[in-house]
């Protein structure tokens, strides 16, 4: 009670901004955190699955084009 008397109001005035800033703290980790996973589901797992797709497509493609280069020399060389 001596140190309310003595400097009144800082105790409090210390223990608010720090409970205020822990309380911030707490919820702007949690809203980055839920931010990033957000990001992180609605655009980086669409990404690297469209990733993975077209790059299959694209080996795929160019494995079918080199086919059909083939056929078409083998096609050229009959005739």
């Amino acid at each position: 009670m001596d140190e309310y008397l003595s400097e009144p109001g800082t105790d409090f005035f210390m223990h608010s901004i720090t409970q205020v800033m822990s309380c911030s703290a707490i919820y702007y980790s949690r809203s980055i955190f839920s931010t990033a996973f957000e990001a992180w589901y609605f655009y980086g797992i669409p990404l690297l699955l469209d990733t993975v797709i077209f790059s299959h497509a694209v080996k795929s493609t160019g494995k079918r084009s080199q086919r059909y280069e083939v056929s078409n020399s083998s096609l050229t060389h009959s005739r």
